[in-house]
């Protein structure tokens, strides 16, 4: 009994060696579903330069097809009947189909995708067939492997430092005399940036975290029989969010945006008579105030060392706000009010800056 069931087998893949079509596999593993659908049951796997045998109708070629038959009235042709084993019985692929349809190792009907196997047709077909760019089914860690693999992981966290320059963009002060001309010098900015890789984001470009900073700055004015300098001094706070739009092995363009909260805002203002030696000096300040962060930067990923170099830009709205002052005054041709509760409005501005910084994960 167990003669005749080898026998048997031997010569059911024997007959279907007669009837099928050599294919290659050109994937590292290729599944064989048991149905003609990607989220069918896969029966087994074929590995890359594996030979499978595919149905013999997958490449049937009429080769009169392209010559012009005379049809004698009455009767159609039809190349799939077969008057012995009746038409239900024939395999007619679609051209549209993913699968070939090929046969397991049990002797089954099996289908594999037509993108994981390249058909010996042994004709010119073979010049046309499309071979995978890119193997969906190879896991292998690309080389060279990282150094310290695999113990040394990144965790997600990125840290980074900036410098910024631009130019300060606030109201002067209601001075009572009228400004005749107005003097900017270069704004600093100190900004610290940490963040860690979201799970949401897969392929680990969106980030979220926090970022903080430090503004100095100052603007001086000329006017009618006085000088005066305002020097602005800001610490702000707040989250922080990015995403790297585009990212190669190399390099990075990356976006982000912060809401900032002012803990810190301490407007110092200097008058110096141009007439007489007379000078006044008062601080103002608000309790708390906000802004909102836009920014872009191009990183170029390990180019100090073991750090990125990271350049770009940033966008900086500064909501209205009140800045108030607590000390008085003894000239009164130099403030709008000399009293303790003195105070001016700042309306609504933008400030741009330009920064360059170092960038790290860890």
């Amino acid at each position: 009994m167990v003669i005749l069931r080898i026998c048997t087998l031997l010569l059911l893949a024997f007959s279907f060696k007669i009837y099928a079509i050599d294919g290659t596999i050109v994937v590292l593993e290729a599944p064989l579903f048991k149905t003609p659908d990607e989220t069918g049951k896969v029966i087994q796997y074929f590995r890359k330069g594996e030979t499978i045998f595919i149905h013999s109708m997958e490449a049937f070629k009429d080769y009169f097809e392209d010559q012009e038959l005379v049809e004698v009235a009455g009767v159609t042709p039809d190349p799939n009947t077969d008057p012995f084993i009746g038409e239900k019985h024939v395999y007619k692929p679609s051209e549209d189909s993913k699968f070939y349809k090929t046969v397991s190792r049990q002797g089954g009907e099996a289908y594999i995708l037509k993108e994981h196997v390249y058909i010996v047709y042994k004709d010119r077909r073979e010049f046309s067939q499309k071979v995978v760019e890119h193997d969906h089914t190879d896991y292998r860690i690309a080389e060279p492997i990282p150094k310290g693999f695999p113990f040394i992981k990144r965790s997600g966290y990125r840290g980074q430092s900036q410098i910024a320059l631009g130019q300060p963009n606030y109201k002067a002060y209601p001075y009572p005399d009228k400004i005749k001309d107005t003097e900017y010098s270069t704004s600093k900015e100190f900004n610290f940036v940490w963040s860690q890789a979201q799970t949401i984001d897969e392929r680990k470009r969106f980030f979220f975290g926090l970022m903080t900073g430090f503004h100095v700055s100052a603007i001086k004015y000329l006017l009618n029989q006085e000088k005066s300098k305002q020097e602005n001094v800001r610490f702000s706070l707040g989250p922080f969010a990015s995403y790297d739009v585009y990212r190669t092995k190399k390099n990075a363009f990356n976006i982000y945006t912060s809401s900032q909260a002012y803990l810190y805002d301490k407007m110092k203002i200097t008058v110096l008579s141009t007439v007489n030696t007379d000078k006044e000096e008062r601080t103002y300040s608000t309790p708390i105030s906000f802004s909102q962060l836009f920014g872009f930067n191009y990183q170029f990923f390990k180019s100090v060392y073991v750090f990125d170099t990271v350049i770009g830009s940033n966008v900086r709205i500064n909501l209205p706000k009140y800045y108030k002052t607590t000390s008085s005054a003894n000239n009164s041709n130099f403030w709008n009010s000399t009293s303790k509760n003195d105070d001016y409005y700042q309306p609504l501005s933008t400030e741009v800056s330009l920064y360059i910084g170092l960038q790290s994960y860890y």
